[in-house]
């Protein structure tokens, strides 16, 4: 079934009330000061029916300017509006205030509500609606139905029920893919149920036992009960009007403005980057770093607003702008926002998110303004692309970027691909996880530029362990990212790794510190092949050798790390076809007199004891052998 969503607009005592009870039957003063003062304080709540079974979900804002903050609360999901205009007042302030306001929150469509009729002549109402009509030109109202109505003695009120029908099927349904998100109207506390949150599901689709947040305060909800205009539901998809049992929040801990999401369906930011707009009738002009109220969802905040490209914005002006808060705005990429006076309690402008959780590392403002206006304009998979670079070298997955832009997850994933085999994407460092091509690259260098520092200040070492670069240059960077960085430059010939695959280098002024190394590896292997189980000690290879270019002691580590050599001592290596022939004969030794002392493996090997006593600890700790006072037997604990 659809559910769409109609917002009433309009001047103070127009009668939006009245007409809605007319339209409905309901009353929508539910406080007994509204009562008692018969103009509307708080926003309130209808139904109607709409065409092939559809349910038109009502809001009735106030429209007094001291209550514009409840009116932004209420209109801020609705799908259509109905501007209401009294046919004795005309167009007033609050008329085009609210009319600036549903301009700027991108509602699309809309009816003009004549009422008040009774109180007039025909011939008035026909001037009037003229009148009206005019006022809204070059607006999205422009054009829209003009319906006279009179609440009080009932004429034109089904003309206007046909009309809201008629508007209210040319309505998209909001999309029921995305993750849900209610913002809070109002909040209370239903007794033996506990805390009660109602507003307009402005995206996924809620159900019972659903585990949700409540966002600022990241506080766990389960729901308990659903209801949408009076009914008990098991769900309710987006575009619903709802009120939400739920349970693990008290409703003390519950203000307007909070939203219960789905986990990662919007962000808490004290920091937005925005496209804004000033309205056409702004008495003064939205300068930079002024302090302004800011509207969004049922939220009103305190913030900074800093102009990226202008210094201010005159009437009816568009600007970039980054907006610091004083307190955390609930919202994602295309929400679309308010922004009032401090002071003055003028609606001076709105604007867009573009970007609910911006980079906030310093960069100049033209690098800033270019990725916004990418954001602002560009197709989807622009978005697609802009998103995964602003994520870094992050990695995201689809859903993250699915969250970030606000978009079915299942088209960036299409899109995604698209982008991968285009290039401009890389898949990476694992399956569905997504890197840009020009970020990747840019890691890729600075990798390379971060080796050539390295050596230069340790020229002798022929490799930097991957584990210490990344310490010394790249702790923050995801260890697969890192792995996946590497490995590409060795595959693209711009990296070399060590035959122990433990250290890398780059290639490029590299050659003669390689070659070198090589060598070093080659005639120490050689050496301790040759001489088995009586090689030399390091400092007597070192001696033999000899190398200018590098430190002997850091390809001894080559060598060790690779498997080549195996360290018995601090000086002492045998190769490890050595090592491998004395394992077996010492188990061989072990199998047939069930033990062995040092001196005899001395003997079994042919070697001396300043081989034979540290060769013997290290099969102690490789777990071959286990001492028992001067003699070994097989290790007994296997």
């Amino acid at each position: 079934m659809k559910h769409v969503v109609m917002g009433t607009a309009g001047h103070v005592d127009h009668g939006k009330t009245s007409l809605i009870k007319a339209l409905t039957g309901i009353d929508c003063d539910r406080l007994a000061e509204e009562k008692e003062r018969e103009i509307t304080i708080d926003i309130g709540f209808a139904r109607m029916d709409g065409a092939d079974g559809s349910v038109i979900g009502v809001v009735d804002v106030p429209g007094h300017e001291r209550f514009i903050k409840n009116m932004l609360a209420g209109v801020s999901g609705i799908d259509f509006v109905l501007m209401v205009v009294a046919a004795d007042d005309g167009v007033m302030p609050q008329t085009l205030e609210h009319l600036d306001i549903c301009n700027l929150l991108g509602i699309q469509r809309g009816i003009i509500a004549l009422t008040k009729i009774d109180l007039v002549e025909p011939d008035w109402v026909e001037m009037m609606a003229e009148e009206v009509s005019e006022a809204m030109m070059g607006t999205f109202m422009e054009g829209a139905a003009v319906c006279p109505v009179s609440s009080a003695d009932g004429r034109g009120i089904e003309a206007l029920a046909e009309t809201i029908r008629g508007v209210a099927s040319q309505v998209v349904p909001r999309n029921e893919w995305g993750l849900a998100r209610l913002p809070v109207d109002r909040a209370f506390t239903m007794k033996g149920a506990g805390a009660v949150v109602t507003g307009t599901l402005i995206s996924g689709t809620i159900r019972l036992d659903q585990e949700l947040e409540l966002l600022p305060q990241g506080r766990p909800a389960r729901i308990r009960q659903i209801q949408s205009h009076g009914k008990k539901s098991a769900e309710a998809g987006a575009g619903r009007r709802v009120a939400v049992n739920i349970v693990g929040v008290d409703v003390g801990d519950i203000s307007r403005g909070d939203v219960l999401a789905q986990p990662g369906a919007a962000t808490a930011a004290l920091t937005i980057d925005a496209a804004v707009r000033a309205v056409p009738r702004l008495s003064r002009p939205l300068k930079n770093r002024s302090r302004v109220r800011v509207h969004i969802g049922a939220q009103e905040l305190f913030g900074r607003l800093s102009l990226l490209d202008c210094e201010k914005v005159e009437s009816g002006g568009e600007a970039l702008a980054r907006i610091r808060l004083d307190s955390p705005a609930v919202c994602a990429h295309k929400d679309a926002f308010i922004i009032r006076s401090f002071s003055a309690q003028e609606t001076a402008g709105g604007g867009v998110v573009l970007d609910a959780a911006p980079n906030l590392k310093r960069r100049p403002k033209e690098e800033i303004c270019a990725d916004l206006r990418k954001k602002m304009s560009g197709s989807s998979e622009d978005s697609v692309e802009q998103a995964v670079s602003d994520f870094g070298l992050a990695a995201p997955e689809t859903k993250e970027i699915s969250v970030k832009i606000n978009m079915d997850p299942e088209t960036v994933s299409e899109l995604a691909r698209s982008l991968v085999s285009a290039g401009r994407l890389v898949e990476a460092p694992e399956p569905g996880r997504l890197i840009s091509a020009p970020a990747l690259e840019r890691f890729k260098s600075e990798i390379i530029s971060r080796m050539k520092e390295y050596f230069g200040l340790f020229p002798k070492k022929p490799w930097v362990s991957r584990r210490e670069l990344k310490t010394k240059y790249f702790g923050k960077t995801d260890n697969k990212v890192y792995e996946y960085a590497l490995e590409a430059l060795e595959k693209e010939g711009r990296a070399r790794a060590s035959v122990s695959e433990r250290g890398v280098r780059h290639a490029e002024g590299s050659e003669a510190a390689l070659a070198e190394e090589a060598r070093l590896r080659e005639e120490i292997s050689a050496i301790y092949t040759e001489k088995q189980f009586n090689a030399p000690d390091a400092d007597e290879v070192a001696a033999a050798i000899k190398s200018a270019a590098l430190d002997i002691g850091e390809v001894y580590n080559t060598l060790v790390e690779a498997g080549t050599l195996v360290k018995l001592g601090p000086r002492a290596f045998l190769h490890a076809d050595a090592v491998e022939k004395a394992r077996a004969a010492i188990i061989g030794h072990l199998e047939k007199n069930g033990k062995i002392t040092v001196a005899e493996a001395r003997d079994i090997l042919g070697t001396s004891r300043k081989f034979s006593v540290p060769l013997m600890e290290y099969f102690d700790r490789e777990k071959v052998t286990f001492r028992q006072g001067d003699e070994r037997i097989a290790y007994p604990f296997k």
